[in-house]
């Protein structure tokens, strides 16, 4: 991106399948200066798409997933 982040795109895929599960795609930006992300869009199996190149950075407060996102995505670009 023009401001320095990683734009990625991740799919997050429960263990479990059931009515209130699914998988869903998160198109994030990633500062690895500051290790923060934002979530610039989100889709679900059912359609559900929100777009906001506006979103507010956020810490990932130990979020092991996220992180492990992070890390992997500038690992690779440094």
């Amino acid at each position: 991106n023009k401001d320095g982040s990683v734009r990625v795109l991740s799919k997050f895929i429960p263990k479990t399948k059931s009515e209130i599960t699914q998988d869903i795609l998160y198109t994030m930006d990633i500062n690895c200066f500051e290790k923060s992300f934002r979530d610039v869009d989100v889709f679900t199996d059912e359609g559900n798409s929100r777009l906001n190149n506006f979103a507010a950075w956020e810490d990932p407060n130990g979020d092991e997933l996220i992180l492990g996102v992070i890390g992997q995505v500038c690992r690779v670009e440094n």
